[in-house]
């Protein structure tokens, strides 16, 4: 009984959260800000690591971050949601694909960050002194797994790479 009951406030408190400061999260974090900033913004009690995981979380979902490279062929399919109603008045929902869009090529960069944090940890922390500190506050708000993780490249993760690099090369040798 008590572990439904826990399940229920888990699910209701990620509904509340999401309700109140999904959206806006997300929005902040597609202008690229940082957990950190983010997380001063919010008006809702919450922790760092909720907004870290929310924020991941988006990032995957819209493939800023991925665990495998996209493949060349691959393209976004569009769907609508089309309601029907038969004569006698029930109401269905029909997911119909729409022509697919046309594909932007994204490119990547390779930051294997959590691989470095959680199997080296005291390059872990050499590799954290060498960023700008709004990088920092981008890589350390961020729940990165044992996975090899690629990110889309802008200026930060292009940086990050390139402080990234050399800890990159001292571990294949």
């Amino acid at each position: 009984m008590k572990e439904e009951h826990t399940y229920f406030q888990n699910a209701l408190s990620d509904f509340v959260f999401d309700v109140s400061s999904g959206g806006a999260l997300r929005h902040l974090a597609n202008l690229g800000y940082t957990v950190e900033e983010i997380y001063g913004r919010l008006d809702y009690p919450t922790t760092r690591e909720r907004v870290g995981a929310a924020v991941w979380k988006h990032y995957l979902e819209q493939n800023i971050v991925r665990f495998e490279l996209p493949k060349e062929d691959e393209e976004k399919r569009n769907y609508r949601i089309i309601k029907e109603q038969t004569e006698y008045g029930k109401v269905t929902f029909r997911r119909v694909e729409v022509a697919p869009t046309e594909v932007v090529k994204q490119e990547y960069v390779y930051l294997p960050i959590g691989k470095l944090r959680y199997q080296r940890p005291g390059e872990y922390e050499s590799f954290l002194a060498k960023l700008q500190e709004r990088d920092r506050e981008y890589v350390t708000g961020l729940p990165w797994e044992l996975r090899p993780t690629y990110v889309v490249k802008d200026e930060r993760t292009a940086r990050i790479a390139e402080t990234l690099a050399p800890y990159l090369l001292e571990k294949q040798q």
